[in-house]
């Protein structure tokens, strides 16, 4: 894994398009939750700890709490 980079969404800002929709569309699959719901966390700044867990899975990053 990378070292720790300050924020999910720091990240997911930073990355292409396409790879922005894998990462979104593996979260989604795998979490269960809705395509809306995904735009509201992110605007939101409103991730579970559990879910953070998912997106370090999927993106290979470890990411500090905020």
């Amino acid at each position: 894994m990378d070292e720790k980079i300050n924020n999910f969404l720091k990240w997911y800002n930073s990355q292409e398009p396409n790879k922005k929709r894998d990462v979104r569309e593996e979260f989604l699959r795998r979490s269960g939750l809705r395509y809306p719901t995904w735009f509201y966390k992110i605007k939101k700044k409103s991730f579970q700890p559990l879910e953070m867990q998912l997106l370090e899975d999927i993106t290979g990053q470890t990411y500090l709490r905020t």
